[in-house]
């Protein structure tokens, strides 16, 4: 009898091929990927439009401006 003491023994199980439920999860992430990126692209152009409102509003000369 061959005795060792404290060994311990390390099992690698491959990793289980893509389930269904797999699958569905991946279609949920990216179709909440698609809606984010929907909500960031409409919150890039409402803060664009607000820019371009505000660089207008510094090239018009001021009423201020025009009396000095």
């Amino acid at each position: 009898m061959v005795g060792i003491s404290g060994a311990r023994i390390l099992i690698i199980f491959p990793k289980p091929p893509l389930h269904r439920q797999t699958k569905a999860a991946f279609q949920r992430e990216i179709e909440e990927y698609r809606v984010l990126s929907e909500q960031v692209m409409q919150q890039t152009n409402t803060i664009c439009e607000g820019v371009e409102k505000i660089r207008a509003s510094v090239d018009r000369p001021q009423c201020s401006k025009q009396l000095q």
